[in-house]
């Protein structure tokens, strides 16, 4: 099985609306159901009949869509099948850690983003482990979770040059985004070698004091 990390938004249960609910949480909660139905009928799909074979049409019939919806979610069948989601950072641990927080130092705050942006609930830790299946039994689905990564980067990149501050080196900002990057790595593979046990937060600790040993 493939060990690169994959941060699937997709298949998360959405919490159903309460009555009265504002127009704005209903048209989320239906977004939410339609992102799934997609990722189940490409995964159905895929399981069934092979990547090969499997078109976005067929996905679309599946999940009761159209073509144009299809592509208001997902780029190509090989994201809908990963359940490529937007980002897997959590936008307040974001702001928190742009600001300097939450513990004031560096280090601590980079195990403080990684282990909120990994705790997942348990649907998501299931939907995250299938997608994993699919990586290692359908391997070209590796050339979309790389592009998926490159645009991760970027967003990391760009927290960490805010938090470090204008006047920090190019180069310094690449190292320390690349160990974020690492840490959240690190942490899955741990995660799936516990033959997914708890979350992938629960491990973040310990891969920050491997990673920090191996610096030393």
């Amino acid at each position: 099985m493939s060990t690169l990390t994959l941060h699937s938004t997709a298949t998360t249960a959405a919490p159903a609306p309460r009555p009265g609910a504002a127009p704005a949480t209903l048209r989320a909660a239906k977004k939410q159901h339609t992102r799934m139905a997609l990722v189940r009928a490409a995964r159905s799909l895929t399981r069934d009949h092979g990547l090969d074979t499997v078109t976005v049409e067929q996905i679309c019939a599946a999940a009761e869509v159209s073509r144009r919806t299809f592509f208001n979610y997902f780029d190509a069948k090989e994201d809908a099948i990963l359940g490529v989601g937007n980002t897997t950072i959590d936008p307040d641990s974001a702001r928190i850690f742009t600001a300097g927080g939450p513990h004031g130092t560096l280090a601590s705050d980079i195990v403080a983003l990684v282990e909120s942006s990994l705790g997942y609930p348990s649907a998501r830790c299931e939907d995250f482990k299938e997608a994993l299946d699919f990586i290692g039994q359908e391997p070209r689905l590796m050339v979309r979770q790389i592009a998926w990564m490159e645009l991760e980067h970027a967003l990391l990149a760009g927290l960490v040059a805010e938090r470090l501050g204008s006047e920090a080196p190019p180069a310094e900002v690449e190292i320390v985004t690349l160990l974020v990057m690492s840490l959240i790595r690190a942490s899955v593979v741990a995660w799936q070698h516990s033959d997914h046990q708890g979350q992938p937060s629960d491990h973040v600790s310990r891969a920050a004091r491997i990673l920090g040993a191996a610096l030393h």
